[in-house]
């Protein structure tokens, strides 16, 4: 009997994307990551089936060359990535990136998303961007710094940082 049967393994794909909004999937993958641990009693005779939830035992993604034209995150915007992505048997979602454009700058990005645990490692290599518009975006402190900077950026959060809320 023929018949596809998860997990679904894809090994090398190209992904190329020309809008995200990271706020907005952060807070999709979150919300069905809630609502699979919610304990929600139902009948017998009762069928649910209001919410798509996106379990990450179904994919894995061994090769992707992911292309990214334009995002954004709050009011922070991005663009021109070209990384390396894969999704693994565990819900581990890694992309790397070499250079992309960010806050009127230059960035390198390595991250890590649990997306079963809803834990995320986020590495920033940047160079000459605005420091006032990561620092409101990334730690909500507007207006404290100015200029440009270069440095490492390293954000590392649980599903209780205030950085994922929606």
């Amino acid at each position: 009997k023929n018949g596809l049967k998860p997990p679904f393994i894809i090994k090398n794909m190209q992904l190329d994307l020309d809008n995200l909004d990271v706020e907005r999937f952060l807070a999709s993958v979150n919300n069905q990551n809630q609502n699979i641990q919610k304990e929600v009693e139902i009948s017998d005779d009762e069928v649910i089936d209001d919410d798509f939830i996106f379990d990450t035992n179904l994919l894995r993604i061994e090769d992707c060359d992911f292309r990214l034209k334009n995002g954004k995150y709050k009011d922070l915007t991005f663009g021109n990535i070209d990384a390396n992505l894969t999704l693994d048997d565990k819900g581990l979602l890694k992309i790397k990136s070499n250079r992309f454009d960010i806050a009127d700058g230059i960035s390198s990005l390595k991250v890590d998303c649990d997306l079963k645990k809803l834990i995320y490692n986020l590495k920033l290599g940047i160079k000459d961007v605005d420091s006032n518009l990561m620092a409101k975006t990334l730690l909500n402190l507007d207006k404290e710094i100015s200029g440009k900077a270069s440095g490492l950026i390293e954000l590392n959060s649980d599903e209780t940082w205030p950085f994922l809320d929606t």
